[in-house]
């Protein structure tokens, strides 16, 4: 709170910094919130939950936001990545990808498959990944 009313004094990239760590925090939560909730109706009902993938998309869509510090209209879908990698100057690296894909599945290997062609188009962005 101090520093969204005091940003005359503080360097914008400790506002910058605290501000996505705050927005990363509170998506966490609300996924934590969702995870909760589903185990409780899975345990109630007996169903088995289904939405699952789509509250990781979701999860992995506004972390993929905060680390690459894309801006606020970001679509969080594939083609949105695509637009704001293409066209940006980032080194980015991918640690432990088949953990992302494990949990991702067909939708992890087409987000990988959009980082890496990204690369190949964008000199100036650099993807890796590492085990």
């Amino acid at each position: 709170m101090y520093t969204v009313n005091h940003l005359d004094t503080v360097p914008r990239g400790l506002n910058d910094l605290l501000h996505r760590l705050f927005i990363g925090t509170m998506i966490l939560a609300v996924y934590l919130f969702y995870q909760y909730i589903a185990i409780l109706v899975e345990e109630e009902t007996g169903k088995p939950r289904r939405l699952d993938l789509a509250a990781k998309i979701y999860l992995l869509a506004a972390e993929l936001a905060c680390a690459l510090k894309l801006p606020p209209h970001y679509g969080a879908n594939l083609d949105a990545l695509w637009d704001e990698v293409s066209c940006m100057r980032a080194d980015v690296t991918l640690v432990h990808p088949a953990v992302l894909l494990n949990s991702l599945g067909i939708y992890g290997c087409k987000l990988l498959q959009t980082l890496y062609e990204a690369a190949e188009e964008n000199p100036d962005f650099h993807f890796r990944t590492q085990d």
